[in-house]
């Protein structure tokens, strides 16, 4: 179109649709995919589609906000999927308890082959199997545009040969990843192989700033993997390894430091006499630790202490489900007063056992200890075998004049109605306290 004058005057009469409409063409797409399986259009996805994702620039795609059956896949499932291949739209697909089985997670994978907009893909507890994280990882590894950050795996039966295959992809992974979740995915001996791609991809290693492996199982040479992963890995600041029975000595004996990890769950771990130093002495390479999550770790009150001593900037513990007792409980707290400043959150539920003489001043301790630290949550509730009852009173009436304290939990210690009249009177003065559980 001739002269430039003509062309200009032509196209501003022309009304140039936003590409961005019906979340960047999905619900085009998805209409159309409707006609070619020949199953009907859910008015009610394309009305959310149109009138709240695209108007609120909502950018995660969750599928049970969209699909509400027991069975999966299915051809709602089906046409929802296709219509995400090569959509530019969405950000992040979760697929949460639905178990789409494997069957669902081979259309996902297909997904991949092609999608390059994706940042976050949820898997969590779908009823895939290790076969599905085969072909997941083998799309993965054909797609040169992948743009995937964000990995949550956790709750299904990857294995071994799941682990290995998605090992071998992480191997040339192209892009950052930020978060990897595989917990509870009965991974054994796969876990070597798992930890050792992390390291050696430095792409991956560099960025990673979650990793999740609880509920699993770190033999010898997986706890040497991930102590020389973790003194290699520059930035990450969580990991979840509840539960996985690892070799403490062998993680530190590849382990000189790692600087940026700020938060450790290491629950669900028995420490028993022989094995507490082992514990030490790995914690002593963690100098950045501010979250310190040690619940059911059947840790004696005795050395519990001797623990807490490799680190003195915690700001969040976890020591829940450990039988301290009431001596133990006055040791704890005498410590935490006099050497750890930045408490800001405790957790001790079901701490108490048997009462003795000492429940009063173990009582006080608490007290003590939420005056003198900067403690803003507080969760000591009770349980069968952990039950304070009237002896919690004073520590209640304690909080009349506490101004730091913003969530407490002090359920499940059958106090009855001397604890309501309790805290009546505490709230008519207590300004601070904002969440109460009871």
């Amino acid at each position: 179109i001739g002269p430039l004058e003509r062309k200009n005057d032509i196209l501003s009469r022309v009304k140039v649709p936003d590409s961005d409409v019906g979340c960047g063409g999905f619900v085009r797409t998805y209409i159309t995919v409707c006609d070619h399986f020949n199953t009907p259009v859910l008015e009610e996805i394309t009305w959310d589609l149109d009138n709240l994702f695209y108007n609120n620039d909502v950018r995660s795609f969750n599928v049970s906000e969209f699909i509400h059956k027991d069975k999966y896949p299915n051809l709602e499932f089906q046409s929802l999927i296709f219509s995400l291949n090569y959509n530019t739209w969405f950000k992040s697909l979760i697929v949460d308890g639905e178990k789409i089985g494997a069957e669902g997670v081979q259309l996902i994978a297909d997904l991949f082959k092609t999608n390059s907009t994706l940042e976050k893909l949820v898997l969590r507890n779908v009823g895939a199997t290790k076969d599905s994280f085969v072909c997941l990882a083998e799309s993965f590894a054909k797609n040169k545009k992948l743009n995937l950050k964000y990995l949550d795996f956790s709750g299904n039966s990857i294995e071994d040969k799941g682990a290995v295959s998605l090992s071998k992809t992480f191997e040339s992974w192209k892009n950052k990843i930020h978060h990897l979740d595989v917990s509870d995915c009965s991974i054994k001996k796969g876990m070597t192989n798992l930890l050792s791609a992390l390291q050696t991809n430095k792409i991956i290693c560099d960025s990673l700033q979650t990793l999740n492996i609880s509920n699993n199982r770190l033999d010898n040479e997986s706890s040497r993997k991930l102590g020389s992963f973790l003194g290699k890995a520059t930035d990450l600041k969580i990991l979840k390894m509840a539960s996985t029975s690892p070799n403490f000595l062998f993680m530190s004996s590849t382990l000189e430091k790692s600087a940026s990890l700020q938060m450790i769950d290491i629950s669900q771990n028995k420490i028993n006499d022989k094995l507490y130093k082992d514990l030490i002495l790995f914690l002593t390479r963690l100098p950045s630790i501010t979250d310190l999550r040690m619940s059911n770790t059947q840790i004696p009150a005795s050395i519990l202490v001797d623990i807490l001593k490799t680190n003195t900037k915690i700001e969040t513990l976890d020591i829940s489900d450990l039988d301290l007792g009431d001596d133990g409980v006055i040791s704890l707290c005498s410590y935490l007063t006099r050497n750890v400043n930045n408490l800001k959150n405790l957790e001790m539920n079901r701490i108490w056992g048997k009462k003795s003489k000492s429940r009063p001043g173990a009582v006080n301790g608490v007290a003590t200890l939420l005056e003198l630290c900067p403690v803003e949550k507080l969760f000591m509730a009770g349980g069968p075998k952990s039950q304070l009852k009237k002896d919690i009173l004073p520590l209640v009436f304690y909080m009349i004049n506490n101004k730091m304290l913003q969530i407490l939990d002090i359920s499940g210690h059958q106090v009855e109605d001397y604890l309501a009249v309790a805290l009546a009177k505490v709230l008519q003065h207590n300004k601070s306290l904002h969440t109460l559980y009871w």
